[in-house]
């Protein structure tokens, strides 16, 4: 009997403790909770750019329940909580020693989290000291570690500790864009207003370079391989990463030295006893080459290339300059050689809309040379550039010569506004194509032959 009532006793003691501990630590959830919704929430996230990082409310609900526990041992378990802090307090120290590195990562991670020099979403460049710049996404900025995604999918994991002592770049700060550099040299021979003509024109075009604040090049200096430029251009890193953006950027370089008949220039040795041989294309001094790389002439014999190269005149443009006006008369055609061209168009109230851009290699003002139509669009240059004009003049000889040449440009001219028409209407039956191809191929020649007089 005296069994049984010890141990009723001891259940009931065992019951009290519980129900007194489960108090302790409800009452904590309850205070957690409450942090949550008017502490966090109504007076640090405002304070905190309207996030609160998940870190420091972890922390702080780790000491509460640690406190908890401490007042558990003291109220419910009568332990000495003096002698069990100095107990804990020793512990704590050896622990600390073992684990000093993963401390310094959770302290750092806690001052990253209150002074928010980058939140998860931005872009960062971490230099750290002998190695590579790290360029990423922040990811996750957790207990031990902030996690950067970089441009080729790979997650970086530094510890915090290690972000608390480097110096990183905020690429988002204080505005979602940065500006970036990157530098190209040409040879000594290409007049630096040439080479900032055609460079300048390739870093505008370039998809992704922002229009605003403007992009520049600059002459950096020499080198022994020639004239150095630099490009300075701002770029949003959440639309297009660093990366991408200096592949786009030497795409453009690339296509631009092409049109223009030029090399980027390259270490070179060059031993010769008579002329220096030519190394590279001269605009001036081979239009005919550059003639052959339109697609409007692609049906022009060798002998018609060189006698409409001795008659196209190079005109230069200065950047704003308007080189053709919409509705004005026109008896001539262009080729952009290098530079870049903005095509605007004029509506019926009077209001004027950029439709597109010509990068070197595009030509305009075709209709009007073959049909005698008026301008169609208003072409200013962007940058200073560097076109060629066929007059008809120019052309004529070749017409009167080969009547059926006429039949050749304007089925290349129906073709090229057949592509863009059909490039926005894809449902269109392939016959239905064909059929609006040679419809406009025969009204074009009916309008050439006219204005030419050919018969």
């Amino acid at each position: 009997m005296k069994f049984d009532i010890q141990l009723q006793a001891a259940f009931l003691t065992i019951g009290r403790y519980m129900v007194e501990a489960a108090l302790w630590l409800v009452g904590t959830v309850l205070l957690i909770q409450f942090l949550e919704f008017f502490f966090w929430k109504k007076i640090m996230a405002p304070r905190l750019g309207g996030h609160v990082p998940k870190l420091l409310k972890d922390v702080l609900a780790g000491l509460l329940f640690v406190l908890a526990c401490i007042g558990i041992a003291g109220s419910v378990f009568n332990l000495p909580i003096t002698g069990l802090l100095a107990t804990s307090g020793a512990i704590g120290v050896v622990v600390g020693l073992a684990i000093q590195s993963m401390i310094a990562d959770l302290f750092t991670g806690m001052a990253l989290s209150v002074d928010r020099p980058f939140v998860v979403g931005e872009w960062i460049t971490l230099h750290e000291r002998g190695l590579d710049p790290i360029t990423g996404q922040v990811t996750e900025i957790s207990w031990r570690s902030t996690q950067i995604k970089k441009t080729d999918g790979v997650i970086v994991v530094v510890p915090n500790s290690r972000m608390g002592t480097a110096i990183f770049t905020n690429l988002s700060r204080p505005e979602n864009q940065s500006r970036f550099k990157m530098k190209f040299s040409l040879d000594f021979d290409v007049p630096t207003e040439r080479g900032l003509r055609i460079l300048e024109a390739a870093l505008k075009s370039a998809p992704g370079v922002l229009e605003k604040p403007a992009a520049k090049v600059r002459v950096n200096g020499t080198s022994q391989w020639g004239v150095e430029y630099e490009f300075r251009y701002w770029l949003d890193p959440v639309a297009t990463s660093p990366s991408e953006g200096r592949n786009r950027i030497s795409i453009a370089v690339l296509d631009h030295m092409h049109h223009a008949g030029l090399t980027l220039a390259f270490p070179k040795q060059v031993a010769y006893t008579a002329k220096m041989p030519q190394q590279h294309l001269e605009s001036a001094a081979d239009s005919k080459r550059l003639l052959e790389r339109v697609e409007l002439f692609k049906t022009l014999q060798p002998d018609e290339f060189e006698e409409l190269a001795s008659r196209i005149k190079p005109s230069v443009f200065n950047a704003l300059e308007t080189i053709v006006e919409q509705s004005d008369p026109g008896e001539s055609m262009f080729v952009l050689v290098e530079g870049l061209l903005e095509v605007h168009s004029t509506s019926e109230n009077g209001t004027e809309v950029r439709v597109g851009m010509l990068t070197p290699g595009h030509f305009f003002g075709e209709i009007s040379l073959l049909t005698g139509e008026a301008r169609s669009a208003t072409v200013r240059a962007a940058t200073n550039a560097l076109t060629y004009e066929i007059t008809k003049e120019a052309i004529l000889p070749l017409l009167e010569k080969r009547p059926q040449l006429a039949e050749d440009l304007a089925s290349a001219i129906a073709e090229r506004q057949l592509a863009s028409t059909s490039a926005h209407d894809k449902h269109r039956e392939e016959e239905q194509i064909i059929r609006s191809r040679e419809g406009l191929t025969k009204s074009l020649v009916r309008k050439v032959r006219d204005l030419f007089r050919l018969g």
